[in-house]
């Protein structure tokens, strides 16, 4: 999927998950195609996705050295894409946000389903 350009995600989440440097930033840093460059749409979008959180929440939260949730929903309206988060449907989060704006948002199991991915 990722060598098909079908499973993407903003640059910003790579930035997220580096700070941590687990499993999952290995499995990124191998698979860096993926994460794509802010564009102007994005940049754009963001203003829309910002009006959707709680004003005090986004304030608190965009001022953090990595944020990646807006960005994931900006590109998510750009690229007309199905958001994949592995988050609950609760205030200032992505599936809630990505609703609100009419993007679908899968958590990770039911992405694995509709892939074909057997668990």
């Amino acid at each position: 999927m990722i060598k098909n350009g079908e499973l993407i995600a903003p640059l910003e989440v790579y930035g997220e998950i580096e700070i941590g440097k687990d499993n999952i930033y290995d499995w990124c840093k191998n698979n860096k195609e993926m994460f794509m460059d802010v564009d102007e749409c994005q940049i754009q979008k963001l203003q829309e996705v910002k009006k959707q959180y709680d004003k005090n929440y986004w304030e608190n939260e965009i001022n953090k050295p990595k944020w990646a949730d807006p960005w994931v929903i900006a590109l998510g309206i750009c690229e007309e894409a199905i958001i994949v988060a592995d988050e609950k449907n609760r205030q200032n989060r992505i599936p809630t946000i990505s609703s609100m704006i009419g993007l679908r948002c899968l958590e990770l199991i039911d992405f694995f389903k509709e892939i074909g991915i057997k668990y």
